[in-house]
């Protein structure tokens, strides 16, 4: 974990730790408001060890928990308190940040089809669909096909009404 880490030097995989530790808070059901709070502790933390890329993925799962809390103008869009979307994705194509791409893409996703917008969840589904490629661990994965599964069922229940 983060302390292991810390403790043996290893900034690079207390800060991954730290990374899976908030998103899986933030996707498996923990209350958001304790959620929130770790991400807001552990940016602080990767904040002071500069680290850029772990914090371009934090900000991602952050704002998501944020959204879901109903703390952005738009549910389905990741601008609000710790981002905006579209700087993001012109910063990231910029520097050709892939995985921070399809991590934002998914994270839409999952937040298109909780809020109803099935259409755009489709869309945001394709564009993530390499988060195969990058994700840290088989949930992500299993979780990304399972809201593209549910999505597709929406969706086809939308043409059927």
């Amino acid at each position: 974990g983060y302390e292991q880490g810390m403790k043996y030097g290893d900034v690079d995989t207390a800060m991954a730790d730290i990374h899976a530790h908030c998103a899986f808070h933030c996707h498996l059901g923990y209350p958001l408001a304790a959620t929130e709070a770790l991400f807001r502790k552990y940016h602080k933390i990767q904040t002071d060890h500069h680290q850029e890329f772990w914090l371009g993925l934090h900000i991602i799962f952050w704002q998501t928990s944020l959204n879901l809390m109903g703390r952005a103008a738009n549910p389905v869009e990741l601008t609000g308190e710790v981002m905006n979307q579209h700087e993001f994705i012109n910063n990231s194509l910029q520097k050709k940040k892939t995985m921070e791409l399809n991590f934002m893409y998914y994270n839409r996703m999952l937040l298109a089809f909780l809020f109803g917008e099935y259409s755009l969840a489709a869309e945001m589904g394709e564009k993530s669909h390499d988060i195969a490629i990058f994700a840290l661990s088989n949930f992500v994965v299993t979780q990304h096909k399972f809201y593209e599964g549910l999505n597709a069922a929406a969706l086809y229940g939308q043409t059927k009404a």
